[in-house]
């Protein structure tokens, strides 16, 4: 039980538009806000960062400070947890990393089925020629994310594409005072529209084989594998099954020794927005997902409810079970134990009805979607009341029984193996009524 919306990849032959259509997995939301989780907890087991913009209004320069130095000094080059000018300035000041103004905060960028929020985005300016400016967040002066996988997703809209050769617009960051770029993200010009490409440091760049339009927004998705590989997701799925290959690839052999930060570049030849950055260790908390619970068979099952069962999710903070009589739901009940619940009790259905019931992951961080609803559950029926007692000797023998299907509807001898409906009559004319199963 989704809801899912068919979407054109947006991508431009050297004459036309590719129209091939591609599915993706629309969540339910409500997201108001942004909150940094650097711990390692149950619910947000992964999530590093994604609220690189907070505090910022439309107009602000990206930059708060600057770099002087290149070297780790925490004395006189303290590590700024924010955007800063990068780079040390010749003595003219107009250098490959220092030329141009600062880059300037812009309103939201969106994209069907990414994570919403009320993040801003920034804008790379068009600079003159011959300038480049390069500005970059710190996340950290130490080796905190090494030797492990690290994600990195964010939405781009480029307006302007001028360069035929790999231009570099954003990248991993070896130092906190940031110079050392890794993993870099490029855009190359392509008849009307543009090829992304990934560039390891120098060299020979990984390229897109499509081609994209300007003026459209685009979700990628970088993964740094540490000793191994370094991938580029063009406009993923969303869902949480990570793409097994992808084009844009390399294998790192002129690595950082550890991420400190994030850069982007503006350059004389290209403008671009960029929105929604996430920083995570994996697929699910970089694109804001929680996975989808497996569920198995209703127990304890009564006349008026049974208990619904379940294996917990990471990053859950909650679950939803849905009732359903048929193909019509019939109520909704959430659990209030957190993440680890597994196991809900529903009362106040009906006796001697069929049901089946699904499981959603709830999250209510503002980080993360809620699940896709589970497959629903094997059918089941309630009980029946037993109408058999204490006095049912006083009644005499029973001189003839008739079964029924659920539907109501007479039957010989139970054949089929299912539940069936009982009705004992006895010598005085009175009627008792049991489930049996074949």
């Amino acid at each position: 039980m989704k809801t899912v919306l068919s979407k054109h990849p947006r991508l431009l032959n050297k004459t036309q538009i590719n129209t091939n259509k591609k599915n993706i997995t629309m969540k339910k939301i409500l997201l108001t806000g942004l909150t940094l989780f650097l711990g390692m907890t149950a619910v947000n087991a992964q999530l590093i960062k994604n609220d690189f913009l907070d505090g910022y209004s439309i107009g602000d320069n990206l930059e708060k400070g600057e770099y002087t130095s290149t070297t780790n000094d925490q004395e006189t080059n303290p590590v700024m947890i924010q955007w800063n000018l990068t780079g040390k300035s010749n003595s003219s000041g107009k250098n490959d990393n220092r030329a141009g103004n600062s880059p300037l905060i812009t309103d939201i960028l969106s994209y069907p089925g990414y994570i919403e929020t009320d993040q801003l985005s920034f804008e790379l300016l068009k600079l003159n020629s011959g300038e480049g400016r390069t500005t970059g967040y710190s996340l950290t002066s130490d080796n905190t994310y090494k030797d492990a996988t690290y994600y990195v997703s964010f939405l781009v809209n480029f307006s302007n594409a001028g360069a035929s050769t790999p231009t570099d617009f954003l990248a991993l960051e070896g130092n906190y005072y940031l110079n050392t770029q890794r993993a870099k993200i490029c855009i190359i010009k392509s008849g009307g529209g543009f090829k992304f490409a990934l560039l390891e440091s120098n060299g020979t760049a990984a390229e897109s084989t499509d081609v994209y339009q300007l003026n459209t927004t685009y979700l990628l998705v970088l993964k740094y594998e540490f000793n191994g590989k370094v991938q580029l997701f063009v406009e993923p799925a969303i869902n949480t099954t990570e793409p097994t290959s992808t084009p844009l690839e390399y294998t790192i052999s002129s690595g950082v020794n550890s991420i400190r930060g994030i850069t982007v570049r503006q350059r004389s030849n290209f403008a671009a927005k960029i929105g929604g950055l996430r920083f995570a260790q994996t697929w699910n908390d970089v694109l804001g997902l929680v996975e989808t619970p497996a569920i198995s068979e209703a127990t304890a099952i009564t006349t008026d409810g049974f208990t619904a069962n379940w294996t917990p999710v990471v990053n859950a903070t909650n679950y939803k079970v849905t009732v359903y009589q048929g193909s019509t739901p019939v109520g909704t009940h959430e659990t209030t134990e957190g993440q680890d619940a597994s196991s809900l009790t529903i009362t106040g259905l009906e006796e001697l009805t069929q049901y089946t019931y699904t499981v959603t992951a709830l999250n209510e961080t503002n980080n993360y979607f809620n699940s896709d609803e589970s497959v629903e559950s094997d059918p089941f029926t309630t009980n029946a009341t037993n109408s058999i007692d204490s006095s049912a000797a006083d009644k005499g023998i029973i001189i003839s029984t008739r079964y029924y299907n659920l539907n109501g509807i007479e039957v010989n001898e139970p054949s089929v193996s299912n539940v069936y409906i009982k009705q004992d009559i006895y010598e005085d004319g009175s009627i008792t009524t049991s489930k049996t199963f074949k």
